[in-house]
């Protein structure tokens, strides 16, 4: 199966991989979505995306924000269950006024940006890019049922670079 995925990897590689499955399979999930999941094209490149359903999303609550994890994703959403960076939080709360606008480059499933919209308000805008299309759908999620119109995602990535001010393929939620 590792092979199928990945292609060629080294004994060291196959060693996490299988820890992976295992703690998948200990867990409930399904392995061979969590391997994909856990190495999201950081580990390992992988000929695969995989797609999350209902059946997979949680909904957490992070400082008073619901936020959307995949339950099956073991990068973002443990850290997010442990309480997601809260010196960020923290410096959000000092700096962001009402009426504010933040850009959030790789904002990953949207907390940062789920506590900008808070602060800033209906008057201020938040601009999100993550690349990420799963992790997009989760940011999506959250702003959607907070109900953030100032929330602007952004999901197009050129040559490994972000291009700040495409309008096409920018989602208003």
């Amino acid at each position: 199966m590792i092979s199928l995925v990945f292609g060629e990897v080294t004994p060291e590689q196959n060693h996490v991989l299988h820890h992976i499955a295992k703690q998948a399979i200990a867990a409930g999930h399904d392995p061979l979505r969590s391997l994909i999941l856990h190495t999201d094209q950081q580990l390992l490149a992988s000929r695969i995306v995989a797609r999350f359903g209902p059946a997979d999303i949680e909904w957490l609550t992070v400082d008073g924000l619901h936020i959307a994890i995949d339950k099956s994703e073991g990068s973002v959403s443990p850290q997010v269950a442990a309480g997601y960076e809260p010196h960020v939080t923290h410096t959000m709360q000092k700096i962001l006024k009402p009426g504010d606008t933040l850009i959030d480059v790789g904002a990953n499933i949207g907390v940062h940006v789920a506590r900008a919209a808070q602060l800033v308000g209906a008057l201020g805008r938040i601009i999100a890019v993550e690349p990420n299309t799963e992790n997009c759908r989760l940011l999506l999620l959250t702003t959607e049922k907070k109900r953030f119109p100032q929330c602007h995602a952004h999901t197009k990535r050129t040559f490994g670079y972000w291009r700040l001010g495409l309008v096409r393929n920018s989602y208003r939620f």
